[in-house]
């Protein structure tokens, strides 16, 4: 009776330190990670603007549909990829390694791709590029796979700041690599996508090397086949993620405008990628101590970290967003001369857009998946994709590149809104502010529309949602204690 008595208490103060652990290291996993990313958004443009204007739009439009081909590989293979993260977490914390998840899905993955080369093969000759490319594609797809398999293991083991630094490292890889093609040779389309292969076969070895402990030969039937029933439902989720990507815009762009557009498109885009790493970056922290809170203490718990800090971070957010456009909006006129308005009105659709998008990425999303509700993906999936394909094919012929970014922008409202109401509902939490939030984003999003002067505009949203921030100072302060809290233990741990 003792020793069990004991083996309780030595259980529940591990789940206190669980938790604690998440949480005093959020602010700096947050930072870290954050930081990282950023400079790789901005190599990932720095390398997009050099192609640009070292040759020119063409070049960067062929480029972008190679790595979209690239990414329907990656995005057939790693439908199971959230498993890891999921099931990974949970074996972390009752075992402190993910071995079983980690080698088995990755077996998984094997025998998938081996079925993607098949479908290459079989349907290589109705592919837009040559043989050749679609090879490079390939093999580049299986990389970046396979380095989604060991991000989404470190992420399993709460060490995400390896796995922003290895995204810098394989950036400035290809930074390096580009400077070395200019200079000792011919540039084509291949040679470019081949740079990127290379530096992404480079990461994966560090990633292979970092992670061999948790590899195991010993194959458990077991063990796949749950992880095979929690991903099967989670397909129709990755086809919403995908068809959210500038990638399968891009095949619907090639149809209706120039190869050179599709290059602009794809540079607003690649700001859309820096400024859109803060909430991923939070959404991939927030999942994992989700998983933490939903195992030891309670759903209802979870919520109501939802319920206090959602509303609020989500108008600082608006705000901030509003700032990175209007700096924008300013700035790049003087840096590239030969930016268009439907390039411009990108970036503002893109950005706004993120506010509508970020409580259902940060927040909603994280905790459905934590709790493995997983039935309304279907549902969303058949909306999503519906609104997106119908969007593009309808906007683009009569607005262009900025039809596109406008489709992207419905097919996340109605993602956004569809999963707060059914959130709402499910648990009986009120979320009417973040629904308000949504369709006062919306609403101004489709104003550039009828009127043209963007600066305006976002300088009109700026004040409005930082009104918002200052009817809510009790709940700002309380974020930005936590921040500065994060920070001022952070500087402890580097000094210790």
């Amino acid at each position: 009776m003792a020793s069990e008595s004991s083996e309780a208490a030595i259980t529940q103060e591990k789940k206190k330190k669980d938790i604690a652990w998440d949480k005093s290291n959020f602010v700096s996993n947050f930072l870290v990670s954050t930081g990282a990313q950023f400079f790789a958004s901005f190599l990932s443009f720095l390398i997009s603007y050099l192609i640009l204007k070292k040759y020119n739009q063409d070049v960067l439009g062929e480029l972008v549909l190679l790595v979209s081909i690239t990414q329907v590989f990656v995005f057939l293979s790693n439908w199971s990829i959230v498993s890891l993260q999921k099931l990974g977490t949970e074996e972390f914390l009752d075992h402190g390694n993910i071995r079983s998840t980690f080698s088995n899905r990755l077996a998984l993955f094997g025998a998938n791709y081996l079925l993607v080369v098949l479908l290459f093969f079989a349907f290589s000759s109705f592919l837009p590029v040559t043989f050749t490319g679609g090879v490079l594609a390939l093999t580049y797809g299986f990389i970046l796979a396979l380095n989604a398999h060991f991000y989404a293991g470190f992420q399993a083991r709460k060490v995400l700041k390896f796995q922003a630094l290895m995204q810098v490292a394989e950036k400035s890889l290809i930074m390096a690599g580009l400077f070395l093609l200019i200079r000792f040779t011919a540039v084509t389309v291949n040679k470019l996508l081949l740079i990127y292969l290379l530096a992404a076969l480079l990461v994966s070895l560090v990633c292979l090397a970092v992670s061999y402990k948790q590899l195991s030969f010993r194959l458990d039937k077991q063990v796949i086949r749950r992880i095979t029933r929690f991903s099967l439902p989670l397909i129709p989720y990755s086809i919403v993620s995908f068809l959210s990507t500038n990638y399968t815009d891009s095949f619907f762009l090639k149809e209706y405008v120039k190869q050179g557009d599709i290059g602009l498109y794809s540079i607003a885009y690649q700001f859309n990628g820096i400024w859109l790493q803060i909430p991923t970056i939070l959404g991939g922290i927030i999942l994992p101590f989700f998983i933490t809170s939903n195992k030891q203490h309670s759903i209802e718990n979870t919520l109501g970290y939802i319920r206090q800090y959602g509303i609020t971070m989500n108008n600082l957010w608006t705000v901030a967003s509003f700032c990175f456009i209007t700096g924008l909006l300013v700035v790049l006129p003087f840096i590239y001369s030969d930016f268009t308005q439907g390039f411009f009105t990108c970036l503002y659709l893109f950005i706004a857009g993120s506010a509508i998008s970020f409580s259902s990425g940060v927040f909603f999303s994280p905790f459905l998946l934590s709790n493995g509700i997983l039935k309304i993906t279907l549902p969303l999936a058949l909306m999503s994709a519906t609104s997106n394909i119908i969007g593009n094919l309808v906007l683009i012929p009569r607005y262009g590149i900025a039809g596109s970014a406008l489709s992207s922008v419905i097919f996340g409202f109605l993602f956004a809104t569809t999963l707060t109401i059914y959130i709402s509902r499910k648990f009986h939490v009120d979320l009417r502010k973040f629904l308000f939030n949504n369709i006062l984003i919306f609403c101004a999003i489709l104003v550039p529309f009828f009127y043209s002067n963007l600066l305006v505009l976002t300088l009109a949203g700026l004040v409005l949602f930082s009104g918002f921030v200052l009817t809510n100072l009790q709940k700002t302060k309380k974020v930005f204690q936590i921040i500065l809290s994060g920070l001022r233990r952070h500087e402890v741990n580097n000094v210790v």
